[in-house]
């Protein structure tokens, strides 16, 4: 590996240490005040709460499925630019966004001059975003499926299955379900979070930008590839000890941090 990629991956380690310390300051907060139940819309300034569900289900070394389960996460989140994004895990709970539709090709040549693809699906019917899948250099890396259930004004999220690729074959999967789901129509927007883009280029030592011109969504990009080097070095430590519970907290650590740099470079990319 070159000196740019010992780098970033240093990068995305650093940040998911980081970012742990943040996951266990996850709590639930009191009931939306407002009109909520089935009848309610979603639409710009709704709050939408919740209970998240997650497993992780893991191929071993000896072909044998090994799961877990993490604990049940309530949740809060606002609709914002069309987005009810989850903080601090990642990803989104409900979306009021036309859909766009169709088939689109992300693109970005690394400092090293690998070449990273997302191909970013969705029909425009079931949902805002149907799949993400990411490439390097033409291989599969990991993949996003999205179900989701429509609802007046928007969609609420049912399921997000996200797939981690080792070669040519899905190594882990994990699960993320939405259950109970209300919607208040009225509710204070919270403060948006900090750039984690920058905060992961921060990590980032000049050296592995050296020559490298960052235009257009680059840098979030590079945090991008860094968080996926966080999600490599956590997956590889649960393959090699899957009975160690400590490996597989530092992994579903490392898939929020690397599902929220996602969101910032898809947000980048519109």
């Amino acid at each position: 590996m070159s000196r740019a990629g010992i780098l970033i991956r240093r990068a995305g380690t650093a940040l998911l240490a980081a970012a742990a310390a943040t996951a266990c300051g996850r709590d639930s907060r009191g009931s939306p005040e407002g009109i909520s139940g089935p009848t309610a819309a979603v639409r710009e300034g709704a709050r939408v709460t919740g209970t998240l569900h997650e497993s992780l289900e893991l191929t071993g070394s000896d072909g044998r499925l090994i799961s877990r389960s993490l604990p049940p996460l309530p949740f809060e989140a606002v609709v914002r630019d069309g987005l009810a994004r989850l903080d601090p895990v990642g990803g989104a709970v409900a979306a009021t966004r036309p859909p766009a539709g169709g088939r689109r090709v992300l693109a970005f040549d690394d400092p090293e001059g690998r070449h990273h693809e997302l191909v970013v699906a969705g029909d425009g019917v079931r949902g805002p975003l149907s799949r993400v899948r990411y490439s390097s250099d033409g291989d599969v890396v990991a993949e996003v499926a999205y179900q989701w259930d429509h609802r007046a004004g928007g969609w609420l999220l049912r399921e997000r299955t996200l797939s981690l690729y080792r070669g040519a074959r899905p190594a882990l999967h994990h699960r993320r379900t939405a259950a109970s789901l209300q919607l208040a129509q009225r509710g204070a927007v919270g403060q948006r979070s900090g750039s984690l883009a920058a905060a992961i280029l921060a990590g980032l030592a000049p050296q592995a930008l050296e020559a490298h011109t960052l235009v257009g969504c680059g840098s979030q990009w590079l945090a991008y590839i860094a968080a996926s080097g966080a999600v490599a070095v956590a997956l590889d430590s649960v393959l090699a000890a899957p009975w160690n519970p400590a490996g597989w907290s530092a992994l579903a650590t490392a898939i929020s941090l690397w599902e929220r740099v996602l969101d910032t470079l898809l947000t980048c990319e519109a």
